[in-house]
C-alpha cells in the first residue's frame, strides 16, 4: 500500500511558543510513519511585530501554490493548524484552498479566544472545511464548547500537549528534601516559582503581589522567577520585589535544558495566574508536573482539567493566596499533592500519545 502523503504550511519556530512547539512536535511524531511536505514560516531575525504580521500574512499566500504543489505530486491530506485574531484571514485561505484542491483537512486548534466568543472568520473556516475535515482539539471542554458554538460539522478528536513534555529519567530522580517529602509545620520554607514570558496577560503581576502580600507574615516564603521579560516597565517590579526581599525573591531571566530542570528541582509550586485571553494548555504546567511539581493556576482555557489531581484551578488573586497560604500552614496537604503529581501526568502522557497514535492510523488509512 502506498504511503500517505501530507501536507502543511504553517508557522514553525521561531517564533518559540506553546503552539509552535506542538505544531513541530506533530510534524516530527508522524515523520516515521507518513511522507511529509513542509512550508515553514519562520520569524526573520531582528523584525518587528508589525512587519512579523505582514510578512507571515503574504507567506500564508504563498502557501496556497505550496499546497496545490502537494495536490499535483499526489498528497491527498493537509494539515492545518488554526491562528488567532486577524490571522484566522490566512487560515481562511488556506483551509479554502484544501477544499477546492479536494484534500482531506486535519486542523489543529490551540487558542481559546474565538471558542469562549464566536468569530465570524472561525465560523467561515469551519464552513469551508466541511464535514469531511478532522477537527483536533487540546482538551474535552474546548472539542465541547467549540463544537456547540460553530455547530461543526466535521469529526472532532482530543490530543493534548502532555506527549510534548520530556519526562525526567525516572531512573535518575528528581533530588528532594525533608520538606518535601517529611513536612510539618515547622518546614523551613515554600518556594514558589513562576515560569514564561514575564507579561500581566500572564499573570507576573498577580504573582508578585501575592508573594508580597504573604511574605510579610511567613518568613519561610520564597518565589523564584524565570523567563524572558517580554513588557516594558515590568523590570521595576521585579527590582522592587528584589529590593524588599533579597535572599527570598530570585530572577533567573530565561531557563532552558539542564538550567530548566533545575528551576523545577528547585521549587516546590508552580504559580500561573494567566490572564491570556488566548489561553488553552500551557506547556509550563506539564513540565512542572512532569517534575513532580503541582500547580496553582487560574482556571481559563483547558487550565481547569489540565491541573486535575496536579494542583488547583482558582478564579482570581484571593483564591491564589488562599492556596498558598493553605500550603504554609498545612504542608502535608501539598506533599500529598506532590506525590501524586507525577504519576498523574505519567497517565496523561500517555493518553496523549495514544491519541496522537490515533491520528497517525487515521492518517494512514486515508492513503
Amino acid at each position: 500500500m502506498a504511503r500517505t502523503r501530507l501536507c502543511f504550511v504553517g508557522v514553525l519556530p521561531r517564533p518559540v511558543t506553546g503552539m509552535t512547539l506542538a505544531t513541530e512536535a506533530v510534524l516530527e511524531k508522524v515523520a516515521g510513519e507518513v511522507d511529509t511536505d513542509v512550508f515553514a514560516i519562520r520569524r526573520p531575525t531582528g523584525i518587528g511585530n508589525g512587519l512579523w504580521v505582514l510578512y507571515k500574512h503574504c507567506a500564508f499566500q504563498l502557501g496556497v501554490f505550496f499546497l496545490a504543489w502537494c495536490r499535483l505530486r499526489g498528497t491527498r491530506s493537509s494539515y492545518i493548524v488554526a491562528e488567532s485574531g486577524k490571522g484566522l484571514v490566512s487560515t481562511l485561505v488556506l483551509t479554502s484552498a484544501a477544499r477546492l484542491f479536494g484534500m482531506r483537512i486535519l486542523m489543529h486548534h490551540h487558542v481559546f479566544s474565538y471558542v469562549n466568543e464566536t468569530n465570524r472568520l472561525m465560523q467561515a473556516v469551519v464552513t469551508v472545511a466541511g464535514a469531511r475535515a478532522q477537527h483536533i482539539f487540546l482538551c474535552d471542554l474546548m472539542m465541547q464548547k467549540f463544537t456547540e458554538r460553530y455547530a461543526c460539522p466535521g469529526a472532532s478528536i482530543v490530543l493534548s500537549n502532555a506527549y510534548l513534555v520530556e519526562a525526567p529519567d525516572p531512573s535518575q530522580p528528581a533530588p528532594t528534601d525533608d520538606a518535601r517529602d517529611n513536612p510539618s509545620p515547622l518546614a523551613d520554607k515554600l518556594r514558589l516559582g513562576f515560569l514564561g514570558n514575564i507579561t500581566r496577560s500572564k499573570g507576573i503581576d498577580l504573582c508578585v503581589d501575592a508573594f508580597e502580600q504573604l511574605a510579610g507574615e511567613h518568613r519561610e516564603l520564597e518565589l523564584h522567577v524565570a523567563g524572558p521579560v517580554a513588557e516594558p516597565g515590568l523590570e521595576e517590579l521585579l527590582s522592587r520585589a528584589k529590593d524588599n526581599y533579597p535572599d527570598r525573591f530570585d530572577y533567573l531571566g530565561p531557563v532552558y535544558g539542564d538550567d530548566k530542570r533545575a528551576f523545577f528541582e528547585g521549587i516546590d509550586l508552580l504559580v500561573f495566574p494567566t490572564r491570556y485571553r488566548n489561553e488553552a494548555q500551557p506547556l509550563t504546567i506539564f513540565e512542572a508536573a512532569a517534575h513532580g511539581v503541582p500547580t496553582v493556576a487560574f482556571g481559563i482555557g483547558c487550565i481547569e482539567q489540565q491541573v486535575e489531581g496536579i494542583g488547583w484551578s482558582v478564579n482570581d488573586k484571593d483564591g491564589l493566596e488562599s492556596i498558598i497560604r493553605d500550603c504554609l500552614t498545612n504542608p502535608q496537604n501539598l506533599a500529598d499533592r506532590r506525590k501524586r503529581t507525577r504519576a498523574r501526568f505519567d497517565d496523561a502522557q500517555q493518553t496523549s500519545s495514544e491519541q496522537l497514535g490515533d491520528i497517525v492510523r487515521q492518517l494512514q488509512g486515508s492513503a
